[in-house]
């Protein structure tokens, strides 16, 4: 890896991370407008090239030649599609989309300094290129110069411009020339204004310097545009009487007829552009950040309240006031709500396209996979949904390699012939579950832990309880595979996978029985946004809990704590609940040691409880979480800071990490 400084190089990371998001983002909208209308989207085609083009330059500025060529080899499969070279389906979305998983595991890899398999990501360039013969098309014939279109005019056109008007001429469309001249001090403002308005009854292929001489302060323009409206309509349409409008060429015969939509698909399309608007998730956290500070101000004048009520003759004012907060304390709720329903989206969002992704990895591993799909329409926060769509790919990589026999395998076990994966969404309190199941061999426990002692990730003597083994494999390089093949056994990814959940303030458990199959089960809270928490003290220190995380509060006393295998429980109940001093966690000193009485949090994600053992509850309150930065990224059990608005600002707990870090203590 070339050497460059730190700050750079995640600057770069950051920047690549964007550009691939917007390639992958961008690829699926396509697919999903192609699906629904059988045309392919060019605005749309045309970002994702960008994208690619983008990071195929950034990842050259610095040397990162694996990332430059893979993007380069997208790029060119990208510009065959723009140019009507190839056709548009399943084969080449696959490669697509496969490329854009490749070049995120890219970054990955590079953000963590680990050093790439070129030879992989050769093999996978010339996959691209294989790709790009097998969907070659036939050489068109060139419809413009029938059509009549000067040659002059052709000649000053890129290949990608001439072929947009072949295609438009094929779909019956005229070739127009609008000629519009506007003054020197204003001409970028008039141009965007009238490129707008043409693009909304047509395509504006191209926008080019005229070649006549322009008055004195102007500038004139010649617009090259498709569209199914006359010259009249057009002039009618863009409101310039001086702009000149002229035919350059249309087809005399009757274009190819395409399949036409349905009454209640135009409907429903026309019910689409009218009933939804993108915006940009970073103003929804904007917004989201403001009815924080609001809450907060909320707080400030509660407080300033209670100054007010020890003045008698403020009586009638204070009462007032506080109904008034009252009000003010719904109607934010119900904003919070608001903004909180709009960052939702369905799983369906990623789970539609985990179909295409058990296909190829089932292709590619000579078995038939059956993919069953349940609660798609639960929703998430749009950010954690597209933070899991790399965990779930892994998992499901791994039934398909580890878990899923061969078909004679399978047979002689008495199972069906072709495996099954089930993939089901549901919503348990202010979580939302995933379970990933397939009928498999299950995981080796025994296999689990003679592969850990050979790695030397435990001792031969350690014990560890049956679920520690199965744990193991979250263990960064350990992989139970004998032989590399292309969909596993690098020794990487489900420690990735962990990593991801844990990020999201969720947690991952395994299920599993030898030869009946395994499940991994994902807990994560709905978003991430404004939560309510707990506000707690312990070793003179206040924190905060997501109150989503927390089953119940005890009360107890110092009696009631046993030591069971130097393990601090209580008895809550039926059942023995394990119990951790957060101080030790966070190395507090100074913690008070002669309370008459305890508070016991009971959190719990899954399957896993414990108590934390805390000297006081302050009380409950929205918070706003802020990242504390990378400079602090490695303190687990923190989740981030909020200001409580008292000029007070307190850690806020990870539960997830909290209690692997409790887990780990013990």
């Amino acid at each position: 890896m070339p050497e460059f400084s730190e700050k750079a190089f995640k600057e770069f990371v950051a920047e690549a991370g964007e550009m691939i998001s917007r390639y992958q983002e961008g690829l699926l909208d396509m697919d999903e407008s192609f699906s629904s209308s059988g045309v392919l989207d060019q605005d749309i085609l045309n970002e994702i090239f960008r994208a690619a083009h983008s990071l195929k330059g950034a990842a050259g500025m610095f040397g990162l030649e694996d990332l430059s060529k893979l993007s380069h080899a997208l790029e060119n499969m990208l510009d065959n599609l723009r140019l009507g070279k190839i056709e548009y389906n399943s084969d080449v979305f696959d490669v697509l989309f496969q490329g854009g998983q490749k070049l995120s595991e890219i970054l990955e890899k590079l953000s963590r300094k680990e050093e790439i398999d070129r030879a992989e990501v050769e093999s996978f360039i010339s996959e691209i290129d294989d790709a790009i013969k097998r969907n070659k098309k036939t050489t068109s014939e060139n419809l413009a110069k029938e059509a009549g279109i000067d040659p002059e005019i052709l000649a000053v056109l890129t290949e990608y411009e001439e072929h947009r008007i072949n295609a438009n001429l094929e779909e019956g469309k005229g070739i127009y020339r609008v000629k519009a001249s506007f003054p020197l001090e204003e001409f970028d403002v008039r141009l965007e204004k009238l490129t707008s308005s043409l693009k909304e009854i047509g395509e504006v292929i191209t926008t080019l310097p005229s070649s006549e001489p322009a008055s004195e302060g102007e500038l004139r323009f010649d617009m090259v545009v498709a569209t199914d409206a006359s010259e009249e309509k057009i002039k009618s349409h863009i409101g310039d009487e001086k702009a000149q409008i002229e035919l350059l060429g249309k087809l005399k015969r009757e274009p190819p007829k395409k399949k036409a939509l349905k009454k209640n698909d135009i409907a429903s399309s026309l019910t689409r552009k009218s009933d939804y608007v993108r915006v940009n998730i970073e103003k929804l956290d904007y917004i989201m950040s403001l009815v924080g500070e609001l809450g907060l101000s909320k707080s400030a004048i509660e407080r300033s309240i209670e100054v007010f009520k020890d003045y008698k003759e403020l009586a009638p004012h204070v009462l007032e006031l506080q109904k008034n907060v009252k009000l003010l304390e719904r109607k934010l709720r119900e904003l919070q709500n608001g903004i909180t329903e709009i960052r939702m989206v369905p799983l369906s969002m990623i789970f539609n396209n985990l179909a295409r992704i058990v296909n190829k990895l089932a292709r590619d591993s000579g078995k038939e996979i059956n993919l069953e799909i349940y609660g798609a329409d639960t929703e998430l926060d749009k950010l954690i949904v597209e933070e899991l769509s790399d965990p779930l790919i892994h998992i499901i990589r791994n039934a398909i390699d580890h878990g899923i026999e061969s078909k004679e395998e399978r047979l002689l076990a008495g199972k069906p012939e072709k495996g099954t994966i089930i993939i089901n969404a549901y919503q348990k309190g202010n979580h939302v579950v995933i379970e990933i199941s397939d009928d498999g061999r299950g995981i080796d426990v025994e296999k689990v832990r003679k592969k850990a002692i050979e790695k030397g990730i435990i001792s031969p003597d350690e014990e560890l309880s049956r679920e520690e083994i199965i744990n193991l494999i979250f263990t960064p390089g350990f992989s139970t595979k004998e032989e590399v093949s292309e969909i596993s056994g690098r020794g990487v990814g489900m420690d990735v996978v962990k990593n991801n959940i844990t990020r999201l303030s969720g947690m991952i458990n395994v299920v599993t029985e030898e030869g009946k199959g395994t499940t991994f089960i994902i807990t994560l809270p709905i978003t991430l946004a404004i939560i309510q928490a707990l506000l707690i003290k312990f070793c003179h220190k206040i924190f905060a809990i997501p109150l989503n995380s927390i089953l119940e509060t005890v009360v107890i006393t110092p009696d009631e704590i046993k030591t069971v295998e130097k393990k601090e429980v209580i008895e809550l109940r039926d059942i023995t609940l394990p119990v951790i001093r957060p101080g030790k966690i966070f190395n507090l000193t100074d913690c008070p040691e002669d309370q008459q009485e305890y508070f016991i949090i009971v959190v719990g994600l899954a399957e896993k409880k414990w108590g934390i053992l805390v000297d006081q509850i302050i009380g409950q309150q929205d918070v706003v979480i802020k990242p504390l930065g990378k400079s602090l990224s490695y303190l687990k059990p923190i989740a981030g800071a909020t200001d409580l608005g008292d000029q007070r600002v307190v850690l806020v707990i990870d539960v997830a990490s909290f209690i692997e870090e409790a887990e780990a203590y013990v």
